[in-house]
């Protein structure tokens, strides 16, 4: 629909501004945005630079926050060629997802020596047979101890972007590498909601998870490294997918804040007698801490 494809490109191109302007927090909201409006169309293609913008946003509002970094403005100089790239391929008439997918890689590749250290830039070299093996080797071990997803306390999505974002930041990567980060940041969000919101008993509940999480866990690695890659669509799709059950439980539920939701589930309900008692008593005490000797 036009109408759809005017307002998401109307996005981009505020999100873009956003960018120009280092306001990565508006930029971010209007990664959101693209998403959201993806969804009202069914916009496979044009809901893809929302999610790449989204992680652009992300990166810059790091680099703000590290303690020692190199100037924004020359992250920026490299980064702004990609952020206009992604508005010039989404206002094709033909997007092509290949290309928004190569693009993405060959930014995510430039990007590092903006978040390594003097030291890591002197220690590591470039070596991609490692990060591949080191990639498939955390999936499987997420699919063999799936079943830790099921306790509140995990950040088991979160340990494996930490490693999968360490390893190809120190040591590069091939595109294949890329779409396993994209795939798991996108599980990671959805995750979040699942658990929260099907969490009883300090428990998640299991049957949820084999229908929401666990058949992604199980083909993960097969999504992100194919024998043969012949296309990008079949990716592109599963992101969407994932992507599109995390906005509806954005719909849903709003923004969960996961820590402060889990420690209200988990809070102990006294008794209304005990509860007076217990007023009665630090009443008294604070009435003898108090008193003037």
């Amino acid at each position: 629909m036009e109408s759809i494809s005017q307002a998401i490109k109307q996005d981009i191109s505020a999100a873009v501004i956003a960018f120009d302007q280092d306001d990565f927090s508006e930029m971010n909201m209007f990664a959101n945005r693209i998403m959201a409006n993806a969804i009202f169309g069914e916009v496979e293609d044009l809901f893809l630079s929302g999610f790449f913008l989204k992680d652009v946003a992300g990166l810059f509002l790091n680099l703000r926050a590290m303690p020692k970094s190199a100037p924004l403005s020359t992250a920026k100089t490299v980064a702004t060629k990609y952020v206009i790239s992604v508005k010039e391929f989404t206002s094709a008439g033909t997007i092509d997802v290949k290309v928004l997918w190569v693009a993405f890689y060959q930014f995510s590749r430039d990007m590092r020596k903006f978040l390594t250290s003097e030291t890591e830039k002197r220690v590591y070299s470039d070596n991609a047979v490692f990060t591949h093996h080191s990639f498939k080797w955390l999936m499987r071990y997420l699919k063999d101890h799936k079943e830790i997803l099921q306790d509140p306390k995990n950040f088991f999505f979160k340990g494996i972007l930490n490693e999968f974002e360490r390893i190809f930041r120190n040591y590069s990567g091939e595109l294949d590498d890329v779409l396993a980060i994209s795939l798991f940041r996108a599980l990671d969000r959805l995750y979040d909601y699942v658990a929260v919101v099907n969490a009883h008993d300090g428990k998640i509940d299991e049957d949820i998870l084999k229908k929401s999480i666990y058949p992604y866990v199980e083909t993960m690695e097969q999504l992100a490294y194919p024998e043969k890659r012949e296309q990008f669509s079949d990716v592109t799709n599963v992101l969407w997918t994932i992507t599109k059950q995390w906005r509806e439980l954005f719909l849903q539920y709003m923004d969960i804040e996961r820590v402060k939701a889990i420690a209200v589930q988990r809070a102990i309900e006294l008794p209304a007698e005990m509860k007076a008692k217990l007023t009665e008593s630090v009443s008294k005490t604070l009435e003898k801490e108090m008193k003037v000797e």
